[in-house]
C-alpha cells in the first residue's frame, strides 16, 4: 500500500434504507419508523394538513400552531410548560406553507410520560383568550421588526408577484390581519385541520422497540381520522417584471429575481436541481463566485426551486450596497445567460455532482437526519427512493443536458426583477 496516494474516491450509486419501514396504526394512521440509533432518545412529527394554504383567512395558520400550547382543559400555559420541561422533552407545533406538523424529542424512557401529555394537547386545546392575546402582541412586534428589513420586504413582494395577492402565499402580512383573528377563527383552524385525518402521517425515529410502538398504537392509534378534502387556489403571476420596493434602509437593497417553475413531479425536476446548484446552489456556484468573490458586492448570494405541491418557483436572493444592485442584476443576467449559451466544463460539473450526492448522502445519515429528509419528500406523496432517483439523475446528467435545460428554463427576460431598498 503507498500511502503518499489518497485512495480513489467512489461515489455511490445507490442507498439502502433497510431500517426504515412502515406500519399502520390501528386507525389506519400510516407509521414510518426509522430505528437504528444507539441513543436513547425517541423523535416523534405528525403532519397535517394545517399550513397556510388552508388557512380561512390571512396569518391565521401560523398563529393557531403558536397558541396549541398555550392550554388544555386541564392544564394552563404554565402548567403545559412545567411539565414537558420537568420531563425534559420538547414539543413544537410549526405551521409551514402548506404543512403543519407537531414534533416531539424526548429520552425514550419518558415517552408514557409524555405521549398522555401530547395526546391532551392535541386533542383538547383550549385556546385562553388571555394567552391568544399575548401571541397576537409578540406576533405583531416581530413582524413590525421584519418589515423594517429589507430581505423580508423584498421577498413578500417577491411572492406577491409570483402568486398574486389573493393566493396563500401571494398576500403581504400585516398587522392588521392579526387583529382581525378572533379565538373563534383559532379554535375553528384547529377542529378542521389540526386533528388528524386521512392524508396526516406519523414518523418516528431513534430508539424504537415494542413499547414505544405500543404506546403509539394505544394513544395515536385509537384517534379516529377524519376525512380530507381537496383544495385549490388559482396563481395568479404578475405581467410587470421590474419592482422598485422602496424602503427605510438605503444603505442595502434586497434582490429577488425568479419566475414560476415546474413542480417536483415533473420528470426534469430533478435534473434541474443540478443545474440550478451550478447557478448558486451552494458556496462554490457561479453567483457566488462572480458577485461575491471578484466584485465583492455581497457576502452571499444562492439560488433555489422551491416546490409548492402543483407548481413550484425559481428564485436568486441576495442584499448588495445600494450602490451596486443594477451591477449585480447585470452580473445575475450574464451567469444565466453563460449557462444558455455555453456548456458547463466537465471540471466544474463533477465538482457540482461531488457536492450534491454528498449532501444526498448526509440527509440519510442516521435516523435523525433521515426523519427530516423523509417528512419533506411524504409532504410531496414521495418515499426514500426519491434520493436514488436523484442519485442516478445526478450521475447520469450531462453538460449538454444541462444547456437544454438553461434554454427552457432560465430565460432573464422573463423573470420578475424584486429590488428593496
Amino acid at each position: 500500500m503507498n500511502r503518499t496516494l489518497a485512495p480513489q474516491i467512489q461515489l455511490p450509486t445507490q442507498l439502502s434504507f433497510g431500517h426504515v419501514h412502515q406500519e399502520t396504526l390501528p386507525n389506519g394512521l400510516p407509521l414510518y419508523v426509522l430505528d437504528g440509533t444507539t441513543q436513547n432518545v425517541f423523535q416523534l412529527n405528525l403532519l397535517f394538513q394545517a399550513g397556510r394554504f388552508f388557512e380561512s383567512q390571512k396569518m391565521l395558520a401560523g398563529l393557531c400552531a403558536s397558541t396549541i400550547l398555550k392550554g388544555t382543559q386541564t392544564k394552563n400555559a404554565a402548567e403545559i410548560a412545567e411539565s414537558i420541561d420537568f420531563y425534559g422533552a420538547t414539543i413544537k407545533f410549526q405551521a409551514n406553507m402548506y404543512s403543519a406538523q407537531l414534533s416531539l424529542f424526548c429520552l425514550s424512557e419518558k415517552l408514557p410520560q409524555v405521549l398522555p401529555l401530547l395526546m391532551d394537547v392535541l386533542q383538547n386545546a383550549t385556546f385562553p383568550i388571555e394567552e391568544l392575546k399575548k401571541i397576537k402582541a409578540k406576533s405583531k412586534q416581530k413582524l413590525a421588526v421584519q418589515w423594517e428589513k429589507n430581505g423580508y420586504i423584498a421577498t413578500q413582494h417577491f411572492n406577491q408577484a409570483i402568486f398574486g395577492e389573493k393566493h396563500a402565499f401571494g398576500y403581504l402580512s400585516a398587522k392588521e390581519d392579526i387583529d382581525a383573528i378572533t379565538r373563534e377563527n383559532v379554535q375553528e383552524h384547529y377542529q378542521k385541520h389540526f386533528q388528524l385525518n386521512t392524508r396526516s402521517k406519523a414518523l418516528v425515529a431513534g430508539s424504537i422497540g415494542t413499547q414505544e410502538l405500543s404506546l403509539l398504537q394505544e394513544h395515536l392509534g385509537q384517534i379516529q381520522l377524519q376525512n380530507s378534502g381537496s383544495h385549490h387556489i388559482s396563481i395568479q403571476t404578475t405581467k410587470e417584471k421590474d419592482l422598485e420596493i422602496a424602503s427605510k434602509n438605503t444603505l442595502q437593497a434586497a434582490i429577488r429575481v425568479g419566475m414560476p417553475a415546474i413542480n417536483i413531479h415533473h420528470p426534469d425536476f430533478e435534473e434541474l436541481q443540478v443545474l440550478n446548484t451550478v447557478l448558486g446552489g451552494y458556496f462554490g456556484s457561479r453567483l457566488m463566485s462572480n458577485i461575491r468573490e471578484e466584485k465583492g458586492f455581497t457576502y452571499g448570494i444562492y439560488s433555489f426551486i422551491n416546490p409548492i405541491m402543483d407548481t413550484g418557483y425559481f428564485c436568486i436572493a441576495t442584499e448588495v450596497g445600494e450602490q451596486y444592485k443594477k451591477q449585480t442584476l447585470k452580473e445575475i443576467e450574464f451567469e444565466i445567460n453563460r449557462l444558455r449559451n455555453e456548456p458547463i466544463p466537465e471540471k466544474e460539473l463533477a465538482m457540482v455532482k461531488n457536492y450534491m450526492i454528498g449532501q444526498l448522502m448526509k440527509s440519510v445519515d442516521g435516523p435523525l437526519s433521515m426523519i427530516g429528509t423523509l417528512k419533506n419528500f411524504l409532504i410531496f406523496g414521495l418515499d426514500l427512493n426519491e434520493i436514488n432517483k436523484q442519485l442516478s439523475n445526478i450521475h447520469a446528467i450531462k453538460a449538454s443536458r444541462l444547456q437544454t435545460l438553461a434554454q427552457e428554463y432560465l430565460d432573464y427576460s422573463k423573470m420578475i426583477k424584486v429590488v428593496a431598498g
